[in-house]
C-alpha cells in the first residue's frame, strides 16, 4: 500500500496529504488493522477523484491484494 497504491492515489492531484494509522485493538487475534486517510483541499477535489480515478485504483488494489483486506469509505469534516 505504501509503495504502490498510496503514491498512485496521490499522483491524481486530488489529495494534498495522506496518512496511515494502525488501529489499536485489545484483541488482535484476527490480525492487525490499518486505516488510510487522504486529505483534499475541498469536496470538489474528492468528487473529482471519485468520478475519474477511484474505480481503476480500487481495482488495482483488489488485484494486488486479493482477499487480504476489506474496505469502506467515509467523508469526514473537521469541526
Amino acid at each position: 500500500m505504501k509503495e504502490e497504491h498510496i503514491p498512485r492515489v496521490m499522483e491524481t492531484g486530488c489529495f494534498v496529504e495522506s496518512k496511515v494509522y494502525r488501529i489499536l485493538q485489545e484483541d488482535e487475534t484476527e490480525g492487525i488493522s490499518y486505516a488510510f486517510q487522504y486529505f483534499a483541499n475541498n469536496i470538489s477535489d474528492y468528487f473529482n477523484y471519485q468520478k475519474n480515478f477511484a474505480a481503476a485504483l480500487q481495482k488495482e488494489s483488489l488485484d494486488l491484494f486479493p482477499g487480504k483486506y476489506t474496505a469502506f469509505r467515509s467523508i469526514l469534516k473537521e469541526v
